[in-house]
């Protein structure tokens, strides 16, 4: 029986589309190895992002009247160093949303001062904490710090159970830690109780507040700070 040659040209196509073919399969299984990785990659980060977002490890600052609020640890905070992070890896106000909450009162620490500094809405307030940017030149003792809740008086004197007075428009931009987890001063209809202890208080919170945080996520309804149990 005689056994016919293959030509050397077909020979050479066949195993052509045989390296081909492995190298596309090679190629595929290498595509989907790092969108593997890339999906860790998020997922992990994500993980961080919350933990560090909901982390409070210096105390409630409300605790005995501010009296121990210590700038270096907040500073060194998860959620401060988590936020100069984000700034680093590019990220600006267009990836962060405001997160309003009407008859609030959220608890943070002055990074701009409230009385005399006034917007007109609440929204306005809103995007003065998002567009906040933290500066030396600024002084004081939370000069390092990023906004990331802000409080608004949304009538002609808003109640607060301190010695100022704050009126209409008053914008108070501060730093939190865990702002997925804001602290409350007051919200709300305030109680008899409450009523009792601050007479001038009125029936229904007169303060509009919010955190700002990464687009795509929200607060819990938070826990009641010290300051409320004063």
């Amino acid at each position: 029986m005689r056994i016919r040659k293959l030509p050397v040209l077909l020979i050479l196509v066949v195993v052509s589309i045989s390296l081909l073919a492995t190298y596309n399969l090679a190629s595929q299984i290498s595509r989907t190895h790092t969108i593997k990785q890339q999906q860790e990659l998020q997922r992990q980060g994500s993980e961080d992002m919350l933990r560090r977002l909901s982390a409070r490890v210096c105390g409630s600052p409300a605790a005995e009247g501010y009296a121990h609020v210590n700038p270096e640890c907040l500073e060194a905070s998860p959620t401060n160093t988590w936020w100069h992070e984000w700034q680093s890896s590019g990220a600006s106000k267009e990836h962060a949303q405001a997160v309003l909450e009407q008859h609030a009162d959220y608890d943070g620490l002055a990074v701009v001062w409230g009385i005399g500094h006034t917007t007109q809405t609440a929204e306005d307030c809103a995007e003065a904490c998002r567009s906040y940017s933290p500066t030396l030149q600024q002084g004081g003792p939370f000069s390092r710090l990023p906004c990331n809740v802000f409080a608004w008086c949304s009538e002609q004197t808003c109640f607060e159970p301190d010695v100022h007075t704050h009126s209409f428009g008053d914008c108070w931009l501060k730093f939190s830690e865990g702002p997925l987890n804001p602290e409350v001063n007051m919200r709300g209809v305030l109680s008899d109780d409450y009523r009792i202890r601050h007479p001038n208080a009125p029936k229904m919170v007169q303060w509009h507040s919010g955190v700002v945080l990464p687009i795509g996520l929200k607060p819990s309804n938070g826990t009641y700070s010290p300051r409320f149990s004063w």
